[in-house]
């Protein structure tokens, strides 16, 4: 059977059926954390309530209403040490609660499920980070993590060849299935709102406006960014949201961490992605839901899933490649705005499609509920 077959294994609201996710906090941050709240959201659509196992819950989250939520972090534990208890303490409450699948968002030696979206080998690689012994731990635990699971979710193809080619995972345990996006939240604005949006965000009217999301920076090629807006003379402007930057430039503003990116999407020119490592990508496909085009490096998974005529691709991964991109976006603005909308993004992005996706992967590999 199709994973995408439209009949979950999982009846909604069926008694007994018990679902965790593990993660390491859950609460608004980064790709990874948006994406366990949209599986939380899908789960509550069929009827499911999930049990939540992270170091650190935000209980004033609507979501955490949702959930059965399982505090397993402990103050006295350091930061970096907080993945290796949280794994350690799964093994016990999966079968405490009878968890008909576990679902691991974060690296964990119990899940039935390993979500892969992004590698820490990848990571050192992309940063030219050398390995200490943290990151000896960390890579340890990824193994472990890949190689007891079930099987294994890649996000892109990207992914699966890393998973294949780096992690030695036989190619029937990886499964590519592209993350969801709310259409709740991503959505376009209708013809004429977008000036009001600016000044209502008080966005500058008169200038042509990249928006680059990011909680790592030198990862997602900020430097480039950086480098190429601060000597623009063209009435240029550089958005970031996400983590604190360092820049005195009038062409590059920092708007903190946002609740309301959909509106920012809606607000912008371009969404601007120069990564040197991207497993996926959630802000691009974003982006397009709202209605504004992308530019990306070659590197960026998303790129594998999104039309041509939404997006413009830096021909190399450097300062003149990027001058490049941009260059042509701003020349091809208005028809790369014009065809950037859902239909560009190739695969069906639907949280409740995903989510039954994955019970029904789950149920296809899990030999029965409580007997790992």
């Amino acid at each position: 059977m199709s994973l995408y077959s439209s009949d979950v294994e999982y009846p909604a609201g069926q008694s007994g059926i018990e679902i965790g996710i593990a993660l390491n906090a859950f609460r608004h941050g980064g790709g990874i954390e948006r994406y366990a709240m949209d599986l939380v959201r899908a789960l509550g659509t069929l009827g499911i309530s999930p049990h939540v196992y992270a170091n650190r819950i935000d209980q004033d989250l609507p979501e955490t209403a949702a959930i059965k939520p399982h505090v397993l972090g402990s103050p006295l534990i350091p930061r970096r040490l907080k993945p290796y208890y949280l794994s350690a303490r799964l093994r016990h409450v999966r079968t405490r609660d009878n968890l008909s699948c576990l679902i691991g968002c974060s690296r964990n030696r119990a899940s039935d499920l390993a979500i892969c979206g992004g590698t820490h080998i990848g990571f050192l690689r992309s940063t030219g980070k050398k390995a200490g012994i943290m990151d000896r731990l960390e890579l340890k635990l990824e193994r472990d993590f890949y190689a007891r699971s079930l099987a294994v979710v890649a996000h892109s193809r990207l992914m699966q060849t890393e998973l294949e080619q780096i992690y030695g995972i036989v190619p029937s345990k990886i499964h590519v299935i592209y993350p969801p996006v709310s259409s709740q939240s991503f959505f376009p604005l209708a013809p004429g709102e977008r000036e009001m949006l600016r000044e209502r965000l008080n966005f500058p009217k008169d200038e042509l406006l990249f928006l680059f999301v990011s909680t790592g920076h030198k990862r997602k090629g900020f430097d480039l960014l950086r480098q190429y807006f601060e000597a623009a003379r063209a009435p240029f402007r550089l958005l970031v949201a996400g983590r604190p930057i360092t820049s005195t430039s009038s062409r590059i503003s920092h708007i903190g961490y946002r609740n309301d990116l959909g509106d920012v999407y809606r607000a912008v020119d371009f969404t601007i992605h120069p990564s040197y490592y991207e497993p996926f990508g959630l802000a691009c496909v974003e982006s397009l839901k709202c209605g504004t085009p992308v530019i990306i490096s070659d590197r960026v998974g998303a790129g594998e899933v999104i039309a041509d005529e939404a997006k413009v691709v830096m021909p190399t991964l450097d300062g003149k490649g990027l001058a490049q991109a941009i260059e042509e976006a701003a020349q091809r603005h208005n028809s790369l705005k014009e065809r950037s909308r859902s239909e560009s993004i190739r695969y069906n992005d639907d949280p409740i499609h995903h989510i039954q996706a994955l019970l029904r992967l789950c149920r296809s590999v899990h030999p029965a509920p409580g007997t790992r």
